[in-house]
C-alpha cells in the first residue's frame, strides 16, 4: 500500500484504520424507551502507524499541520484532508515511529 500526503510518502505505513465519524444521538425517555437520531452522512478519518529512518519525513509532515491537502491511498485521492493528530517517537538511533490521523473537510 502506498500512502502520500501532499506528495510526501508515509514510509512503511501500517494498514489504515477508518473511523467513519458516525453522527448519532441517543435520548433516554421518561417512559424508559430510547429515541435515536442519526445521519446517513459519514466522513473519512483514517489513521496510520509509520516507521521511518529519515527524520526529515517527520519535520516535513509537521510543517503541513493546519492546512488541507490531498491524501492518496494507493490510487484513491481524498481532498481537503487535515492532520488531526500527530505523535512521533525515536525508538532507536536513527529510527522513528509516528502515528498520524486525518480528518476530511466535507463542506
Amino acid at each position: 500500500m502506498t500512502i502520500t500526503y501532499n506528495s510526501i510518502t508515509l514510509t512503511d505505513a501500517s494498514t489504515f484504520e477508518d473511523d467513519p465519524g458516525i453522527i448519532l444521538t441517543k435520548t433516554r425517555l421518561y417512559s424508559g424507551k430510547q429515541y435515536v437520531n442519526s445521519s446517513t452522512e459519514t466522513i473519512f478519518e483514517p489513521s496510520f502507524v509509520c516507521w521511518t529512518e529519515t527524520y526529515s519525513e517527520i519535520t516535513s509532515i509537521r510543517a503541513l499541520i493546519g492546512s488541507p491537502y490531498t491524501l492518496v491511498i494507493d490510487s484513491t485521492s481524498y481532498t481537503k484532508m487535515y492532520i488531526e493528530k500527530f505523535k512521533s517517537k525515536q525508538y532507536a538511533p536513527g529510527k522513528w515511529r509516528y502515528e498520524i490521523s486525518f480528518t476530511q473537510d466535507t463542506t
